[in-house]
């Protein structure tokens, strides 16, 4: 060992040894220190100040200790608690379902209530063209209508989910610029102190990150309260495939106010006798000569003209998100959750360059995909005379699906 070497070891050793010998020093040793008074005006005891000042240092370790305890505290306690608050509403609404939720199913296929059931119904699909085949070659495979209502506890539980990863990266901003900007604690951190409490809000983030990519339209509708089909204000038609499932809409249409839903281009009218919702604007064994007789006659009956009004205009309608719900549907995705979980471990790893450079690449180029390309083609679409005026009737000719985006946070949220 070098003289170097030899004099930060005893160096290092006479560090501790004054710090264990001021931990041990006994209250009642009258032990003196020459030091100077506030006054000046000579020695002093210091006998009694020794231990205040051991205390002091314990006190800062124990706090330190505290500040990064306190934030797993709280970050686990909030978990605990939604997700008790989650059960406890689970146990409550859910417990309530129709007993028509628990419909066997024979063979890989839905089987149809009774009328009586109310929230949950067989629904009449129209065949639209290639696809619609059950793999048994015996029509369209079976699906259900079902009905439900938004519920506020629902709805608050449901975006506190949501708002999980937000809030954790908020906290992980928090902890960033602690490191880099101001000193947002007292005693300030230091980089390893604050490394365990930022890997426990980081793993919950993207851990809830991920499960939304994938369950946020389930999670949708696992927060509603099932309902009758007669004052649903949302219907789940799902299938015995669970991603051919899509939460949508009920509208109000005519002077009636009659109820509806469209799907896969074709209005589904509230019929009160069948108690569901059936399909408008199919018409069947109508004939040239019919049609020529009819319009001889004057054209359609009060009836028929009251039955077109509710089919609505013969368009095909392309939905087209807000910005944020472009926003959301483009980067609720794995790849995302991975680049941001990535972008994160280098900002706190002290390489906040290579982080910014990464967020800024990743911000821009999903941002204009989902802005400037996707949704400005959808309303190019939308605002297209040509395919506006594009029937339903010719889309189903041509053997086109039609069918409406699945589950996705523009849709189900």
């Amino acid at each position: 060992m070098g003289s170097r070497g030899c004099s930060r070891f005893l160096i290092l050793f006479l560090c501790l040894e004054l710090g264990a010998s001021l931990s041990a020093a006994p209250q009642s040793s009258g032990s003196m220190r020459l030091a100077t008074d506030a006054h000046g005006d000579g020695p002093r005891d210091d006998s009694a100040h020794a231990p205040a000042f051991v205390a002091l240092v314990s006190r800062a370790v124990v706090g330190m200790r505290a500040i990064r305890h306190r934030y797993e505290a709280a970050w686990l306690t909030a978990i605990v608690l939604l997700l008790g608050v989650t059960a406890a509403y689970a146990a409550a609404v859910k417990g309530k379902k129709s007993p028509a939720e628990g419909a066997e199913k024979s063979e890989g296929s839905l089987v149809a209530m009774d009328k009586t059931s109310g929230h949950r119904q067989p629904l009449d699909q129209v065949v639209t063209g290639e696809g619609d085949s059950s793999p048994g070659g015996a029509g369209p495979p079976a699906m259900m209508q079902c009905g439900y209502v938004n519920s506020q506890i629902g709805q608050i539980l449901f975006y506190t989910w949501v708002l999980v990863p937000a809030l954790g990266y908020l906290q992980l901003a928090l902890f960033t610029a602690d490191q880099y900007l101001f000193e947002l604690h007292s005693p300030d951190q230091t980089w390893i102190q604050l490394a365990e409490p930022f890997l426990l809000v980081f793993a919950i983030s993207h851990i809830f990150f991920f499960l939304q990519c994938f369950s946020l339209g389930k999670a949708r509708v696992f927060f509603m309260n099932p309902a009758g089909l007669d004052v649903a204000e949302k219907v789940l038609v799902e299938g015995s495939d669970p991603a051919d499932s899509i939460l949508l809409d009920v509208k109000a249409a005519g002077d009636e106010g009659s109820r509806y839903f469209e799907y896969t281009c074709v209005r589904y009218v509230w019929s009160a006798s069948d108690g569901r919702f059936l399909p408008k604007g199919v018409e069947t064994g109508l004939t040239p000569s019919g049609a020529a007789a009819r319009i001889k006659a004057g054209g359609l009956s009060a009836a028929g003209l009251r039955d077109r009004s509710l089919v609505g205009e013969n368009v095909i309608h392309v939905e087209v998100p807000g910005v944020l719900g472009s926003l959301a549907i483009e980067f609720l995705s794995p790849i995302y959750c991975f680049q941001f979980s990535c972008i994160w471990m280098y900002m706190f790893y002290t390489t906040w360059n290579i982080a910014t450079i990464w967020l800024v690449l990743v911000m821009f180029s999903g941002v204009t995909k989902s802005l400037l390309i996707i949704r400005t083609n959808k309303l190019i679409s939308r605002n297209s005379p040509g395919r506006r005026s594009r029937s339903r009737s010719s889309a189903r000719a041509s053997g086109a699906r039609c069918a409406p985006a699945r589950c996705s946070p523009a849709t189900c949220c």
